[in-house]
Formats: C-alpha cells, sequence, structure tokens
C-alpha cells in the first residue's frame, strides 16, 4: 500500500505499469526471474498480463511454468487472439530477450515500452535490419526508463541471478555496461537486505531503498536522474502517439 514515505514518482505509476511491477514482485517471491509484462489497450486498460514462472511448477489456465519458455512476456502475449493486435503495447519491466522480442514480433504488437536495460539483449534493437521479413514485423520500441524506477527494474533480475547463481553472460554483460548495479546486488545478497526486502510490500521494499536508486541511476549510462518517463530511446521507432503523448503512453 502506498503510504506518506512512498517517493512520489514511484506513488504516481500509472496502473499498467504497477501491475507489471506487482507480477515482477510476485515471480521474485515465487523464485523466478522478476519480471512482469501487460498488455495495454489504446485507452490504457490492461487487457493481459503474464509474469515469469520459469521455476515453478504451476501457472494459470493458458501460461507456462517450470520451462525455459515460461517468460513473463510470452506468458502475457498468449491470451491475446490470433488476430490483429495493431491497437495494443507490451509493457514489460525488463528488456526483452531474444525469444521474448520475437514474440512480440509474431504477436504483431504495435510496440513495446521496457522499463529495465538488460545490456545482455542489447543487440536486438538493430535486428530489424538483418532480413526483410524482420522489417516488415518490427514493432516501435521504447526504453529504457530513466531514473531510480528503471534502476529498480534493472535491479530485480540481479537480486534473483546474484542469489542463484552469481556468475554467468548475464552477470558478465552488467559487469561490462558498468557494474554498480550488479555491486549493489551482491551487497544486497551478502548483507541479507535482499531477504529482508523480501518480506516486506513491494512499497517498502521500493521505498527503503529509494535513495540507493537515485544514487545508482545518476552514475548509469543507459538512465538519467529525471522523469521516469523521459526514456533514452535506444530502439528503433522510439516515437509515436499510439496513446496519446508521444512520450507517455498509458
Amino acid at each position: 500500500m502506498v503510504s506518506e514515505r512512498t517517493p512520489m514518482q514511484w506513488a504516481q505509476l500509472p496502473a499498467p505499469w504497477r501491475t507489471a511491477f506487482e507480477l515482477a514482485w510476485e515471480g521474485l517471491l515465487a523464485g523466478s526471474p522478476p519480471v512482469g509484462a501487460v498488455v495495454v489497450d489504446r485507452a490504457g486498460e490492461v487487457v493481459a498480463r503474464g509474469r515469469s514462472r520459469r521455476h515453478e511448477a504451476t501457472a494459470p489456465p493458458g501460461e507456462l511454468a517450470g520451462s525455459r519458455l515460461a517468460h513473463a512476456e510470452v506468458n502475457a502475449l498468449a491470451a491475446l487472439p490470433v488476430d490483429s493486435n495493431q491497437d495494443v503495447w507490451l509493457f514489460v519491466t525488463l528488456e526483452p530477450c531474444y525469444l521474448c522480442a520475437a514474440a512480440a514480433a509474431i504477436s504483431h504488437v504495435a510496440g513495446v515500452w521496457f522499463a529495465g536495460s538488460d545490456p545482455m539483449w542489447r543487440f536486438l534493437e538493430d535486428i530489424a535490419t538483418f532480413h526483410p521479413e524482420l522489417e516488415r514485423r518490427r514493432y516501435q520500441r521504447r526504453g529504457p526508463m530513466s531514473g531510480p524506477i528503471g534502476a529498480w527494474a534493472s535491479l530485480l533480475p540481479l537480486i534473483e541471478r546474484v542469489r542463484r547463481n552469481p556468475t554467468g553472460t548475464r552477470i558478465d554483460a552488467f559487469e561490462a555496461a558498468g557494474g554498480d548495479l550488479v555491486e549493489y546486488a551482491r551487497d544486497l545478497v551478502a548483507s541479507d537486505r535482499a531477504n529482508e526486502l523480501m518480506h516486506m510490500p513491494l512499497d517498502a521494499a521500493v521505498t527503503s531503498i529509494w535513495r540507493d536508486l537515485v544514487e545508482l541511476s545518476s552514475r548509469d549510462r543507459d538512465r538519467g536522474p529525471g522523469d521516469p518517463f523521459g526514456v533514452q530511446n535506444r530502439g528503433q521507432d522510439a516515437g509515436g502517439a499510439l496513446f496519446g503523448e508521444p512520450d507517455r503512453p498509458g
């Protein structure tokens, strides 16, 4: 529950983004990668949702669990009809991987907006240039969010990864891009503060480390400390006004 101590930027998150982050938090508490996704229509209403369920035995009908394919975006997009989805956007808390970028293209969504940067999959922003069919299926791409909200979105999966396996290509990619978030995640896990955060409600957890997130985002080459919706649009076709304002869908 939002309290008087909750940072204003976080308290004023649009409803679709709040839902996505709540799903990511559920994933972390369930032992899966903490990524949440929602599909949003032109009116800004959530029409489908999903989260990662990679390390879980069960899932709601129509979703995957206990599989390397049980990603948040896949579980959200699987609920869409087969016909045209060109009026909907996928909002996801972390920059999509190869699987999820392909799922978005095959689903024919209008665009994907991601909150947190994932340098491991950064090369995908140029993948549409490799073949005419990929170009035909190109969608608008926005992200990452600037400021502490974007830092939180990237930090969550790092906490899960460091707790489960503190090495590997994802950790290497984040360290190569600037290792502050990785070191912070390691400190949270080593000090048991990560476990303390996981025993808090989402809003309380964010509030408790907000100042750290502000500092981390000010040093991040992908994000700035300003408006969380003033995204650093690295990807193609970052503009557009699908939901009215160019920079604030939903």
